[in-house]
């Protein structure tokens, strides 16, 4: 026999053996094993969570929402003002960063609004104080008592010297008698600036310039500037209140003086730009023309027309005025150049004469003889 014969015989002789015992075998200890069951599962119910209670209508405090007479609080201390027989104001004063290394003091000053005078004439006695702040870590802080309870009310005013300050207007009564949510600012001073033309539209330059403060705050200074080549005077850091503005040399002023009211803040143009405060103040320039219109007698002719027109201008000016009774006219501020003078009064024959108006000259009278025309 052949060794693979050999091999494969004895393989097969080894199956079936393994196969016979297994048929034979008892039963199996694992078919004897009681089968496993898991414990039981112990369940235990739990309470729920209570909800979550939701406000209704905002934030509800004492007397649900409702004033509680007698008492008045500032953020979360409740005072009782029961049995109180004067006033009292409290507030905070914001500084803005750039005067905080400016400020040498402060001052709150609480003035009555009573009248000065009653109806008959007779002086009021109002009641006035003013208490000095102390500065500390953070927002300064004021409290001003023993305010008397008044139907008028009364103004509390921040003061720091060559800043702006800021005012308020409170109540004191027995009803309300404390205050204690006044909000007071202290704030640099703002640009201003003057932008001086003449009746053209031309500019003034090299013009002097000066503003006077009038009434209060008290204790701002006279600002001084010159115009530049442009007819524009710039103040820096100007305080807020009313100002007389003054052109030219106090001996011989361009104009009349000019009021101008100063904000303690910038105002705003045109959407988000931020532009400074100013005015322009229109001088016009030139000397007066008087003119007389008389009849071939002298007397003098009123309501005769007189008219002047430029013609050496690329825009076309006219001014035109009525003689008085005498038959007098005077333009005011006739600007250097050339012009014609023409006078019309019905019944009488027309008038015309060139002028040429020199800078800087004074202009003498004109005067103009009417022939009455023949009917």
């Amino acid at each position: 026999m052949r060794p693979r014969d050999v091999l494969v015989l004895t393989s097969a002789l080894a199956l079936f053996s393994a196969i016979g015992y297994v048929a034979l075998a008892p039963e199996s200890a694992a078919g004897e094993m009681a089968p496993v069951t898991a414990p039981p599962v112990t369940t235990r119910s739990e309470p729920e969570p209570p909800a979550v209670a939701q406000a209704q209508g905002g934030a509800v405090g004492r007397g649900q929402g409702q004033p509680i007479e007698g008492d008045y609080s500032r953020k979360d201390t409740v005072v009782s003002t029961t049995g109180w027989t004067s006033g009292t104001i409290a507030g905070d004063i914001a500084l803005v960063a750039s005067v905080v290394s400016k400020i040498q003091s402060i001052q709150v000053t609480i003035e009555e609004l009573k009248p000065a005078t009653d109806g008959n004439g007779k002086f009021n006695e109002r009641f006035a104080k003013t208490i000095r702040v102390e500065r500390g870590i953070g927002t300064p802080t004021f409290r001003a008592e023993g305010i008397p309870f008044s139907a008028y009310g009364y103004t509390v005013t921040a003061h720091s010297p060559g800043l702006n300050g800021s005012r308020q207007t409170v109540g004191i009564t027995e009803q309300h008698p404390l205050v204690d949510d006044v909000q007071l600012a202290i704030s640099p001073g703002v640009p201003f600036s003057i932008l001086l033309r003449d009746q053209d539209l031309h500019p003034h330059a090299l013009v002097e310039v000066r503003m006077q403060p009038v009434g209060e705050p008290l204790g701002r200074p006279v600002r001084t500037g010159m115009a530049d080549n442009n007819g524009s005077a710039i103040f820096e850091d100007v305080l807020s209140g009313d100002y007389l503005v003054h052109v030219g040399a106090l001996a011989a002023p361009l104009a009349d003086p000019v009021p101008v009211t100063v904000h303690a803040t910038a105002r705003v143009y045109a959407g988000s730009v931020v532009q400074a405060q100013g005015q322009t103040i229109t001088i016009p320039r030139g000397m007066p023309l008087p003119i007389q219109v008389t009849d071939i007698a002298g007397y003098g002719i009123p309501g005769a027309l007189v008219q002047i027109q430029a013609l050496d201008r690329k825009e076309l000016k006219i001014w035109q005025l009525a003689t008085d009774p005498l038959g007098r006219a005077t333009f005011p501020n006739v600007p250097p150049g050339l012009w014609e003078i023409s006078i019309a009064k019905d019944d009488f024959e027309r008038r015309f004469k060139h002028l040429n108006v020199k800078d800087g000259a004074t202009l003498a009278t004109e005067t103009f003889q009417l022939v009455r025309l023949r009917r």
